[in-house]
């Protein structure tokens, strides 16, 4: 058998929402009267359907309609349905409050599917009858004769129902609309006092800019600390290495010179090796050097990223008035001012500490090449 004619679009009508006030005076106020009501976007109503049905042995009944929960017309998916004394069938299926559906009873044998005669039945589902929930008693094939069963009682079918729903709906509306106009009122007002502000917002606007240009000089010029730094701390490996290999080359010289002799090569070898350990030292010196000035780098890019979030937080607290602005503006330049020390401060220490290893380095280099040479002529 065809299935059901199911509109395409409004098989689930959505009832309309309720506009809320944006004053903090009227929302209290609403929200205090409806703090305990369910929302119809997380709660679901219990829905029990019953039918009376003389079924043949093996044949069962299935509640079927557009909606997950109803197995969107499909049988395999829909609510099964017990049999009970006098031929009642009942079903059981929470479905989400706030909507109108669409439904309809098939007949399900062990060989075929018959959808019951007529259009399509529709329930009303409100938020109202989260608590009692609602019983759907309906004949088959008769939709005029259904009843509903909810927290406000019988009522003789599902369009007094949904007539009921949508009344209630237009109502809520229209106190939310005379809610608006008197909002619209108020913010008229609040509209002539945000005019007077305007030009000291503007005022602590061009002030947070010249904050931000300062911050860039400064982040600037750490960037620039940094690359020389790398450049210096580069040069002092390239040169290490150089006298690394001018180390090594005497040592194999002397070595050669002295083969004549197995325990003057053994001397020079030792020798040889201990000022490769020497040079391995300095390498991982320099290395750490060059790791603590990376640090002090990365150090200075918090801080002023520290800054730009700072800066962030100014910026919103603006909304406020020209009073939080004026402060925040004061309170960020007293910051800027002390990282921006603390800045120059870190860089000159990193690059004086570079300066005294390399320095340190090479004076015991040459102390050890002299003790080199004059141990030699003895």
């Amino acid at each position: 058998p065809p299935p059901p004619a199911t509109p395409a679009a409004d098989a689930n009508i959505t009832l309309p929402p309720i506009p809320t006030p944006a004053t903090t005076t009227q929302t209290t106020t609403m929200t205090t009267t409806t703090s305990n009501a369910p929302t119809s976007s997380t709660t679901t109503v219990n829905v029990k359907f019953q039918v009376k049905y003389c079924a043949k042995p093996g044949d069962t009944l299935v509640v079927l309609g557009k909606h997950r929960s109803l197995g969107n017309w499909d049988s395999r998916a829909g609510v099964q349905m017990a049999w009970g004394a006098g031929d009642i069938w009942t079903g059981y299926v929470a479905l989400p409050a706030g909507h109108v559906y669409d439904y309809k009873y098939a007949l399900a044998t062990p060989s075929s599917q018959m959808w019951e005669k007529g259009a399509n039945r529709m329930l009303t589902v409100d938020i109202e009858d989260v608590e009692v929930g609602i019983e759907v008693i309906d004949r088959w094939e008769d939709a005029s004769g259904s009843k509903l069963v909810t927290s406000s009682g019988v009522i003789s079918s599902t369009g007094a129902k949904l007539a009921e729903t949508l009344q209630k709906a237009r109502k809520s509306v229209e106190d939310a609309l005379a809610a608006n106009r008197s909002l619209k009122a108020e913010l008229a007002q609040k509209e002539v006092v945000n005019r007077v502000n305007q030009k000291e917002i503007k005022l602590a606007l061009t002030r947070v800019s010249e904050a931000e240009k300062v911050a860039k000089d400064a982040k600037e010029q750490a960037r620039q600390a940094e690359e020389l730094a790398i450049e210096r701390v580069e040069a002092a490996k390239e040169e290490a290495r150089r006298e690394l290999e001018d180390l090594a080359g005497t040592a194999l010289k002397r070595a050669e010179d002295a083969e004549t002799t197995s325990s003057d090569l053994s001397m020079k070898l030792t020798q040889a090796e201990q000022r490769a350990l020497r040079a391995e030292e300095k390498e991982a010196e320099l290395r750490e050097t060059l790791m603590l000035k990376e640090k002090h780098m990365k150090e200075a890019g918090e801080h002023i990223r520290s800054l730009e979030v700072e800066k962030e937080g100014l910026e919103m607290e603006m909304l406020d008035g020209a009073e939080r602005f004026r402060e925040a503006l004061q309170a960020t330049r007293a910051l800027f001012m002390t990282e921006k020390k603390v800045i120059k401060k870190s860089v000159g220490e990193a690059l004086q500490a570079t300066r005294d290893v390399i320095e340190s380095e090479k004076v015991s280099e040459s102390e050890e090449v002299s003790e080199t040479d004059s141990g030699s002529r003895r």
